[in-house]
Order: C-alpha cells, then sequence, then structure tokens
C-alpha cells in the first residue's frame, strides 16, 4: 500500500509514504531505448523489479532522438557521449548514458550511495554472470 502526502498541506510537489514507512520523492524517469538490447532489458526488468515508474522513448525515433539531444543541451551534457543505448534521465537534471544498477540504486531508491564512482563495465561483467 502507498499513500501520496502533499508538503504543507496544498503543495504541487508529492511525496509517496512506502510500506516501511520511508519517505521517497517520486522521481520523473525517461529512458531512451533500442530494440533488442541487453542492457535496455537488464534496466526495465530492475525498474520494475523496483516498482519504479518510467516513460520509455525509442531512440531510433527522430522526434525521441531530438527531445534527448535538447534536453542534453539544456544541462549542458557533452552529447557526443551519448554513444549506446539505454540512456535514462532523471528528473530532467541527471544523465544516464548505459545501465549502471548500483547508480540507479543510489540515484532512485537512496541506497548504497557509499561509492562515487560507478564502473559500468564492472557491472556489466557482474550482470552477466
Amino acid at each position: 500500500m502507498a499513500f501520496v502526502l502533499g508538503a504543507g498541506g496544498c503543495s504541487s510537489s508529492f511525496e509517496a509514504l512506502r510500506d516501511g514507512g520511508t519517505v521517497v520523492i517520486k522521481k520523473k524517469v525517461r529512458m531512451w531505448t533500442d530494440y533488442d538490447c541487453y542492457y535496455c532489458d537488464k534496466a526495465k526488468e530492475f525498474f520494475k523489479k523496483n516498482k519504479i515508474e518510467y516513460t520509455e522513448r525509442s531512440f531510433n525515433c527522430g522526434v525521441c532522438r531530438n527531445e534527448l539531444f535538447s534536453l542534453a543541451n539544456k544541462l549542458k551534457f557533452d552529447t557526443s557521449k551519448i554513444d549506446g543505448v539505454p540512456v535514462i534521465v532523471i528528473d530532467e537534471n541527471k544523465i544516464i548514458v548505459g545501465y549502471s544498477p548500483g547508480e540507479l540504486t543510489c540515484l532512485l531508491l537512496s541506497r548504497g550511495c557509499s561509492k562515487r564512482v560507478y564502473n559500468r563495465y564492472l557491472d556489466a561483467i557482474k550482470i552477466k554472470k
């Protein structure tokens, strides 16, 4: 069961209260994917397992890709680093290229944040095992 609480009684920002009693601010998550993408599927599994709502966009769609690059330019993100999928955008202020379960756990679930650097290469090795 989840409850939605408004901060200060009448507010446009809402927080979701989880079963464990932890207050978690709901984040807006969008993901650009490609068909037959192993890491895109792993990211979708991560979101489903952790009950994280997200919006999926196709990286092959010109309009959707332009939306991503416009957002990247707005955030002053080096678009040359968008060299693969999935591309995950959190709250329109954080862009993650690739799938890193450790980084997503920290950013979306506020757990395991003791590591300051996430190594997507090592995460990929762990995932494939």
